[in-house]
């Protein structure tokens, strides 16, 4: 909401001047607010107490935005104004809602334990979220417009999807599968071992959601098998009791 201008004292600028204050809310003032008069390039930002100032404006009807992350944006129209007018307009923000989303598996069902980031922008703890028994997760209003992608032990990789309002779908994949066997010096296999995942590269940036996953094997033939994986490229590790680990 927003409070109807107030005409005062002129000034001598031969335009109008706005001034105000940028609140949650709960009357808490916001520092950062990005205030612009739609259609031109007048801009301010709330700086102390949440107070803003913006001058030169036409004397015409003028729409005034005000954004701010983690809230709703706000608008209010000013009327035609006089010239040397100051005026004051103030808005109050309301929080924006949270960003929600489901992980499923390939055919549908919840996922719990399912990791969700968004894959394009420094990871950050507020933008990482494990689902929980019903398979959904929930991330901050700033996740939105973000390329989330949803990774768990058993599957692929979700494709990346964009996270906006309302309820978010993201499916995990099959995967794919890598086969190896685990000999010893003589050539011979090794019966009993332990395979892990040292790192991950894959779409041209290291991923790390994998690493240190490990799988424990007892096969007569010395084989292994890594499923659900997206694709890249693979560091694995092999460690027998006895032995000191080696890479592939």
């Amino acid at each position: 909401p927003a409070q109807l201008p107030s005409r005062g004292a002129a000034d001598t600028s031969g335009l109008r001047l706005v001034q105000g204050t940028v609140k949650d809310v709960s009357g808490t003032p916001i520092v950062g607010a990005t205030i612009n008069v739609e259609g031109t390039n007048r801009t301010s930002s709330s700086g102390g107490g949440g107070r803003y100032v913006l001058t030169g404006l036409s004397l015409g009807p003028q729409t005034v935005n005000v954004q701010m992350s983690g809230y709703e944006e706000a608008s209010a129209t000013l009327e035609a104004g006089k010239a040397g007018a100051r005026e004051t307009l103030d808005f109050a923000l309301k929080p924006a809602a949270p960003v929600k989303g489901v992980v499923v598996d390939p055919d549908g069902s919840p996922i719990a334990k399912s990791a969700v980031r968004c894959s394009d922008r420094p990871m950050n703890r507020r933008l990482f979220k494990l689902t929980d028994q019903q398979g959904a997760f929930e991330m901050p209003s700033s996740a939105a417009g973000c390329k989330a992608i949803a990774s768990h032990a058993k599957w692929g990789d979700s494709k990346p999807t964009e996270l906006g309002a309302g309820m978010n779908n993201l499916r995990l994949t099959r995967g794919g599968t890598l086969d190896g066997l685990v000999v010893d010096e003589q050539g011979r296999p090794v019966t009993r071992f332990t395979v892990a995942i040292e790192s991950h590269r894959g779409g041209g940036r290291r991923d790390t959601s994998r690493q240190g996953a490990s799988q424990r094997v007892n096969d007569a033939g010395g084989r292994f098998r890594l499923e659900g994986l997206p694709p890249g490229r693979y560091v694995i590790t092999a460690s027998a009791e006895g032995r000191p680990p080696v890479q592939s």
